[in-house]
């Protein structure tokens, strides 16, 4: 068994090493490419004062072409990000702590789009065996969807609790919902570059679901439209202790 598990991450890593090293091919040419566009900006206005209308369509152009480089860039920053290989280091780790943390870096981002985030945390510490690095990229994807999901505000509740020997994760936004006619349509978020949102590359929620299921946790998510999305993670736990929550 550890043979093949063995075999099978030595194959993900030469992978990564591999599609790595092509998205530093990709990244080099996309960099050089923004740099020049920036370039021919300067030299239009220089050079075309005489016919403004020909030099608002031609600068008009090149921040079409600059806003694609972005994207791309995005697209291969997303991409590396998913495919890079990285070996798991478990340890003991109070989730409640660690959802703590990442509030306080999001806070500020969610105050400047009009979000409020509310917190339950579970009464006792919450000990699971975890990677909290990759933990909090997981997290932090959900709270990244649940704004996106608010563009004019709203709020995003976190709620921790433990029952016997699994501890729940909850994000939950007020948000406009998913669109979808079914719950396999619905599921279907989790797959790599499957967006119903215009912004994003669609690997957020396929990364946080591949963290997730190697924290041997599931995810699932319920959505109505006009009304939020609800995600609920559940983990293994490490310890175990009363069914109360506290608001914090």
């Amino acid at each position: 068994m550890n043979e093949t598990v063995n075999k099978r991450n030595n194959a993900i890593e030469q992978l990564s090493r591999l599609t790595g090293g092509l998205a530093h091919e990709i990244r080099n040419p996309l960099s050089t490419l923004k740099v020049n566009l920036q370039l021919l900006a300067e030299d239009l206005r220089e050079f075309a004062k005489d016919d403004t209308d020909k030099l608002r369509r031609s600068l008009l152009r090149i921040e079409t072409m600059r806003r694609e480089v972005d994207r791309l860039s995005d697209i291969l920053d997303d991409f590396i990000q998913f495919v890079k290989y990285r070996k798991i280091e478990y340890k003991p780790c109070d989730i409640n702590r660690l959802i703590e943390q990442l509030v306080d870096f999001y806070e500020p981002q969610a105050r400047n789009h009009g979000i409020r985030i509310r917190c339950q945390y579970h009464q006792a510490p919450l000990i699971g065996n975890v990677d909290d690095d990759m933990l909090k990229q997981a997290i932090l994807n959900l709270f990244i969807n649940a704004q996106q999901a608010m563009p004019e505000g709203g709020e995003l509740i976190i709620k921790t609790s433990q029952q016997k020997d699994k501890i729940k994760i909850e994000v939950i936004d007020t948000g406009v919902g998913i669109e979808h006619n079914s719950e396999e349509e619905l599921y279907k978020i989790f797959e790599a570059y499957y967006s119903t949102k215009k912004e994003g590359t669609g690997l957020g929620l396929a990364m946080t679901k591949r963290i997730i299921e190697q924290h041997n946790g599931t995810i699932t998510v319920h959505s109505e439209r006009g009304k939020g999305t609800s995600f609920t993670i559940t983990l293994p736990a490490e310890n175990k202790g009363s069914e109360k929550i506290q608001d914090a």
